[in-house]
């Protein structure tokens, strides 16, 4: 079903995310440590750009606080399993979505980087 997108992923996230259960398997202590160190490789900013795609494609952007990152990652791994996550223009949890998609997405989200407005949501 996921074709080889798990590998896609798996070469830059820290959870074999395809399956929710991956996620759980691992306890909270060490899945917070292993998130918090994958944001450590991004660069430094304030608010990071994320995107959480539907399985029918729609979206929902935010811009979240470098300190609030972990949770909102985790939050998404967790309660999210069908909702794909990107953040900073790279994919943390493919969701529903295939190699192609996750590829296209990433490519626009490079090509036309969102920039911070008022009119983003900010997560908390």
């Amino acid at each position: 079903m996921y074709d080889n997108t798990e590998e896609l992923v798996l070469d830059r996230v820290p959870f074999n995310i395809a399956h929710p259960q991956h996620v759980l398997d691992v306890t909270k202590p060490h899945r917070t440590a292993v998130i918090l160190t994958w944001i450590d490789t991004l660069p430094k900013l304030a608010h990071y750009h994320t995107r959480g795609v539907y399985p029918n494609l729609d979206c929902q952007d935010n811009q979240v606080k470098r300190e609030d990152l972990a949770n909102h990652i985790e939050y998404n791994l967790l309660y999210r399993p069908g909702r794909a996550l990107f953040v900073h223009g790279l994919c943390v949890s493919i969701g529903s979505l295939n190699r192609e998609q996750i590829l296209r997405i990433e490519a626009e989200l490079k090509a036309n980087p969102v920039r911070r407005s008022y009119a983003d949501t900010i997560y908390h």
